[in-house]
């Protein structure tokens, strides 16, 4: 099990909300994230993330700053 993170970011592409939980797997993680993202659309992009590791983007690219 590891503990991951899912970020819910704007339209400006900062983060607003974030979940953690634990999880077996990047897979698993990921179902997880996006069953949250499906519960506020309101986000225009997630980020899934465990310890330091970028798993996946899903949504919008990032906005250039």
């Amino acid at each position: 099990m590891g503990l991951y993170r899912c970020y819910f970011f704007n339209n400006d592409d900062y983060v607003l909300k974030v979940e953690t939980a634990d999880h077996p797997n990047d897979n698993t993680a990921l179902d997880w994230c996006l069953l949250l993202w499906r519960a506020y659309p309101q986000y225009r992009a997630i980020e899934v993330w465990t310890e330091d590791r970028l798993v996946t983007r899903q949504g919008g690219e990032r906005v250039k700053k």
